[in-house]
Parts: structure tokens; sequence; C-alpha cells
């Protein structure tokens, strides 16, 4: 058994990006984000996964997808409200080593392990807000940029700025939006894809 467990926290109402429709569901080559995370953190050998959703529509939704999938444990649960909620009550009540991660990142976290030295919270936020970031910039957990975007050499604990982290992310976010989206010109801007998805209606 894996000494590090792997919590995804997979629930969300899409009030920021998607308006209404939760990302871990957007649909990636045929598959969900959240099945995607899934199966490479499957690959990259955790054995204990544990998916929090919100909302029981989406609940029987993921599990019907990935019914045939090992080691996941579903848990409905409409009292979080983001990831950050979790962090704080798995940090009390789980001994070990954890990685946490949000339900819609469909590339390869198998750099992780890299992390897992020491009994310190991992996580990758791949939509933080900043004035989020300030709260827990001097909590326990530490945050990394998303691995597939940095050269695995260049990984280290050192690696958190939260002042480009908003940047990286919106260059991860962007190729995922461009295949959903394929005529709409990413400009690392929030705001522009809201609005973009807002004033075309556009249903994904």
């Amino acid at each position: 058994m894996s000494e590090i467990k792997s919590f995804i926290a997979a629930g969300g109402s899409g009030s920021r990006l998607s308006l209404g429709y939760p990302k871990a569901g957007l649909k990636y080559h045929g598959h969900t984000l959240l099945y995607w995370s899934v199966v490479n953190m499957l690959d990259a050998g955790l054995e204990f996964i544990q998916i929090f959703v919100n909302h029981p529509d989406w609940l029987s939704r993921f599990q019907e997808e990935m019914n045939q999938l090992p080691h996941l444990h579903f848990m409905l649960d409409k009292g979080f409200n983001n990831t950050f909620q979790l962090f704080k009550i798995y940090s009390s009540t789980q001994g070990g080593r954890h990685f946490f991660t949000y339900g819609h990142s469909p590339r390869p976290v198998k750099c992780y392990k890299r992390f897992a030295a020491s009994n310190t919270l991992l996580g990758i936020s791949l939509v933080p807000t900043t004035s989020k970031a300030e709260k827990i910039e001097y909590s326990p957990f530490q945050f990394i940029e998303p691995p597939y975007l940095l050269n695995c050499d260049q990984l280290n604990l050192e690696a958190n700025s939260w002042k480009h982290f908003f940047y990286n992310n919106c260059k991860f976010i962007s190729p995922i939006i461009n295949h959903l989206i394929p005529e709409f010109n990413f400009r690392h801007e929030w705001l522009q894809y809201r609005y973009y998805l807002h004033t075309q209606r556009i249903a994904v």
C-alpha cells in the first residue's frame, strides 16, 4: 500500500469559469477531466484516492464512468466549499503524507513523488485566486506549480512563487480551452474567457 494518500476535490459549481458546469466534468478526449486526473495518479502508483464530490448527480456520473478503476473511494460531501477546507480537515485527522489536487487536471502528475520525502502536505491548485493565495501563504501547506509546466530537474519546494502562479496556470488551462473552443484565442485573461462564454452561451 502506498504511503501517500491522494484527495481530489471534484465539486464546485463552475461559478468562475464554466458558468454552472463543474470543471471536473468537462469532457476532454472522450472522458471527464476528473477521469484523466485519476488515471494519471493510478499510473503514478497511488493506491488510495479519495474523491470528494458535493453534488449527488455528479457523484453518480463519476462513479459510473470510473467503476472499473481500482483504489477509488468516492465521498459525497455537501459541506466543503473549496479544497482549502479539505486541507484543514485532513491535516488534523489523517496521519502520513498526502497529495491534494483539483479534479480537472488531465495532465500527468508523476513528478509529485519527488516532494513526498517529508510529511509536508502537497497540493496542486489550478485556479487559485490571489486573495486565497495570500491567506494561506504562511500556512503549513506547501503548494507547487503544476509539474508538467516545468522541467522535472527544476522542481523543488522553492518553486512556490505566487506572483507567477496565476500566469502559469493560465498557460496550463489554455490548451484545454482551445481544444473545447478551437476558435477562441486565449490571451491569459480569465475575465475574457468568462465573458466569451457568457456572451456566446457556449454549452460544454
